[in-house]
């Protein structure tokens, strides 16, 4: 059934995608290939009480809300785009962003669409709202994965715009996430 293949195809994404984390940590935390030691007290302190910049960004014709980290430094900066996961309102990523932002990567967190503060639906809500009809289970997933698509271009969106960021190398962004975010 269709809803089995969906689940299937899930998971062999997140296995893939969880070997794929695993290797490029690795490369991450080699400081030779991410700009040199930043682990020094100097550039700890300089991320001590990281606060987000709100930036704006247009996917169709809505207005969405990211958090941008820029490193201490001049630039241009590999990226790193980290796509939250399926919670109603995203936080920003302290931790994540630290650990980001020592290697010298712009951490960017946009946020899709019904999701914090930004207009539009909540997938989660509409899923739900779709799992409810009496629809046949293929006209149901067809459905789930127009929200779903619909998600991936708030994000491709996202990347466009930090593409036009003086402050960001266009030769190294990384796109990675949370939950099905991340596959």
């Amino acid at each position: 059934n269709s809803k089995m293949k969906y689940i299937s195809l899930c998971n062999q994404w997140k296995y893939v995608f969880s070997i794929a984390i695993i290797s490029f940590n690795v490369v991450a935390q080699r400081p030779s290939l991410v700009g040199g030691d930043t682990a020094s007290a100097g550039v700890d302190s300089a991320y001590k009480n990281l606060k987000p910049k709100i930036i704006h960004y247009t996917s169709d014709t809505l207005k969405l809300k990211g958090y941008l980290y820029i490193p201490v430094g001049k630039g241009p900066f590999p990226v790193y785009i980290w796509n939250h996961g399926s919670e109603k309102n995203p936080k920003y990523e302290k931790g994540i962003a630290a650990f980001w932002l020592k290697r010298r990567y712009v951490f960017f967190m946009p946020i899709r669409s019904g999701q914090g503060d930004n207009p539009g639906e909540y997938i989660c809500y509409e899923e739900k709202q779709i799992r409810r009809t009496k629809e046949t289970e293929q006209l149901q997933f067809r459905r789930i994965y127009a929200l779903h698509k619909k998600a991936n271009e708030d994000i491709i969106a996202a990347l466009q715009w930090i593409k036009r960021q003086p402050f960001a190398d266009t030769n190294n962004i990384v796109l990675a996430g949370s939950g099905c975010a991340g596959i």
